[in-house]
């Protein structure tokens, strides 16, 4: 596909839990990016989707991954919640 968006990508934007925790069962790579840079984890942390973003991190997901725009996973943040996951998750914190 040409922005090089994956199933694991899709899964995570449209809200699907079961579906992304089957692609991560089966080796999806959570740190894999589309054209513009975006991993899976930014999705999930912008629609404040604890739940995947926990299965996310639980499978490998790194917060501190930059797109092309330089954001980071806690720049989608809206939440005090949400932006404390990613600080313990983030290795520059």
């Amino acid at each position: 596909d040409l922005t090089k968006t994956n199933p694991l990508h899709l899964a995570v934007r449209f809200g699907h839990a079961g579906a992304s925790e089957l692609l991560l069962k089966g080796k999806a790579n959570p740190n894999s990016s589309d054209e513009q840079g975006h991993v899976a984890i930014n999705d999930a942390v912008a629609k404040d989707r604890f739940d995947l973003v926990t299965k996310l991190l639980e499978h490998g997901a790194l917060v501190n991954v930059r797109n092309m725009a330089g954001l980071e996973a806690i720049s989608f943040s809206r939440t005090p919640q949400m932006q404390s996951i990613i600080m313990k998750h983030d290795v520059n914190f």
